[in-house]
């Protein structure tokens, strides 16, 4: 549509107002200083047509962002079970994958890892599927059944699949 949509990491400074930011008026996820999420819109026009911010409790960060059909899909890993990551974490880092409507409304969360650092570092799809790219100091959770497995504190890269919901 002539416009674009970036991902990254935001924190509210220790004030905790972000007064005087784009973030100006947002939850900041824990404590103010920690990093969250967010996904923002930029209309053709340059002014932002909607921000998306994913949040938990922990250190939260995006590190892909790919469209998909009717929306967006964006990589990262985080630390949180609770707000916008009710899953199950596994131990340290766990990645996640998080499909959005076109208007920035979260749909989807696949969550994975082991019981050490997991982090994505690309996305891609094909148009039916997502693919996951990164490295992992993990050798247990879904990486138990791998055929290269980390030593714990060398890391190995990894590629998970996901189908498009």
């Amino acid at each position: 549509d002539g416009g674009v949509v970036v991902a990254g990491n935001y924190s509210v400074p220790a004030s905790g107002t972000g007064e005087g930011t784009t973030f100006e008026g947002m939850y900041n996820g824990g404590t103010a200083g920690t990093m969250d999420g967010a996904i923002v819109k930029i209309n053709s026009n340059g002014k932002t047509g909607w921000i998306r911010t994913i949040v938990g409790f922990e250190h939260d960060f995006i590190t892909g962002i790919v469209a998909i059909p009717g929306g967006y899909a964006v990589s990262g890993y985080s630390k949180s079970t609770n707000r916008d990551f009710k899953l199950t974490n596994v131990g340290d880092f766990d990645s996640f994958v998080y499909t959005l409507s076109s208007s920035g409304g979260l749909k989807t969360i696949y969550g994975f890892g082991g019981s050490l650092t997991d982090n994505p570092r690309g996305l891609c799809t094909d148009g039916k599927s997502l693919y996951v790219c990164g490295s992992t100091n993990s050798a247990d959770g879904i990486f138990a059944n791998g055929s290269v497995k980390s030593n714990g504190e060398l890391p190995v890269c990894f590629i998970s699949r996901y189908e498009i919901a």
